[in-house]
């Protein structure tokens, strides 16, 4: 399978060859027990040089099929939405987040 898209951003490339590899993300979701899916498909990943918010899985643009959106080198956190267990809603209720 060819990748329709590659989500990547060079801010300074390295002199020579360097070592850049590419993973199959549609691949390493697949991957995933269907519990770890399911708890993942609640979370999104902020980007950390620009702050940007990305769900952590997506559907790929091209096949639809479910993908995940991360990048262990420039996430500087990961969200997940939980359901509140007081049974309020509010615009931040259930939010919890992890820093790098």
């Amino acid at each position: 399978d060819v990748f329709g898209h590659v989500v990547y951003h060079i801010v300074k490339a390295p002199e020579g060859p360097g070592n850049t590899r590419f993973a199959h993300l549609g691949m390493a979701h697949d991957a995933l027990p269907v519990e770890t899916r399911s708890r993942l498909s609640n979370c999104a990943s902020v980007n950390s040089n620009s702050g940007v918010v990305h769900p952590l899985i997506h559907p790929h643009p091209v096949s639809s099929r479910p993908s995940l959106y991360l990048h262990t080198g420039m996430t500087g956190a990961i969200m997940e939405r939980v359901r509140p267990t007081d049974g309020k809603s509010g615009a931040l209720d259930g939010i919890v987040g992890w820093g790098s």
